[in-house]
């Protein structure tokens, strides 16, 4: 059975195209055994990824969409991570690489999970 991968990444200060170019470069053996399958979606869609249940989620992507307005808008609220937990509690493995740590609220349930 294939088992998917799904990564988020790119924002204001990581390049998108770089960050992906790295995971298919680190899951490329993987991928090509095929047991595993690699897509890239985007924070939009989260809720949804969340409830298809991919084998691994990676976010590489900052909380902030914005971060040089003067109002700065954060694309993760309460809900989703809220709906996050929920996933990794019920077995799904999260990795936060690099960005996935930076500009979270403190005391969201994702850096309650992350521990970070």
């Amino acid at each position: 059975m294939t088992k998917r991968i799904t990564a988020i990444v790119g924002d204001f200060y990581h390049d998108e195209a770089l960050a992906r170019e790295s995971l298919e470069k680190a899951f490329g053996a993987a991928a090509s055994s095929g047991e595993w399958t690699l897509d890239f979606t985007g924070t939009d869609r989260i809720l949804q990824v969340l409830e298809e249940g991919p084998a691994v989620i990676v976010l590489f992507k900052e909380n902030r969409l914005n971060p040089q307005d003067e109002q700065v808008d954060m694309w993760m609220d309460g809900a989703v991570s809220a709906a996050i937990e929920r996933y990794v509690q019920g077995g799904g493995a999260w990795l936060a690489w690099h960005a996935g740590l930076a500009s979270y609220a403190e005391d969201s349930e994702y850096i309650r999970m992350l521990r970070g």
